[in-house]
């Protein structure tokens, strides 16, 4: 029996018990009766919804989820100026960049203005809004047509290699035809 499951199944005792009743709140907590799993069940439902509307209300000038489309200019959080007081001087936000793509998880493809392609997958909290001065709309349409004429598509494993067919059966022909046998060493001394 699971401790914690036991101290949930039956209320709080109100006071010091007889051995009578502590008998029968033990045995109350062995039966397991089904109302009182549904009532832990419900009580515990209930407090992960309390907690997650505190937690909203608590921090809901910060929780913020950017949707940033394809072709969206955004700045990208430089995480490795994160780090102690003598790096508060440092850019914290590098870019502008060019989104390609979001992915299934969230995290977002990137590219540079002038349409390199960055490496990795980039997390979202990283990425936030960039707003330019000027309106950039037709060098970004440029650089998106650019891409969409890749080989590849940007974004996926393994971005410009060729996969080639190798059958695994099929046995390897040796060529005798070079005429150089290669003496390899046993170490033995015998050489």
């Amino acid at each position: 029996m699971d401790v914690v499951e036991a101290n949930f199944l039956v209320p709080p005792p109100t006071g010091i018990l007889s051995p009578k009743a502590s008998i029968a709140y033990r045995a109350r907590q062995l039966l397991k009766r089904e109302e009182d799993l549904a009532k832990i069940e419900e009580r515990i439902v209930r407090a992960r919804e309390i907690s997650a509307e505190r937690f909203r209300a608590k921090f809901s000038n910060t929780i913020v989820d950017y949707d940033h489309a394809a072709g969206d200019l955004v700045l990208l959080r430089n995480s490795a100026n994160d780090g102690p007081l003598r790096d508060k001087a440092l850019p914290r936000y590098i870019g502008p960049y060019i989104v390609l793509k979001r992915n299934a998880r969230g995290s977002y493809i990137l590219a540079e203005l002038e349409g390199t392609v960055l490496r990795y997958a980039i997390a979202a909290f990283r990425v936030i809004p960039y707003h330019p001065r000027t309106n950039l709309r037709a060098e970004i349409d440029r650089v998106l047509q650019n891409l969409d004429n890749l080989p590849y598509a940007v974004g996926d494993e393994g971005v410009g290699e060729e996969d080639e067919d190798v059958d695994i059966d099929e046995e390897v022909e040796e060529d005798d035809d070079d005429g150089a046998d290669v003496d390899v060493p046993t170490g033995d001394g015998t050489d």
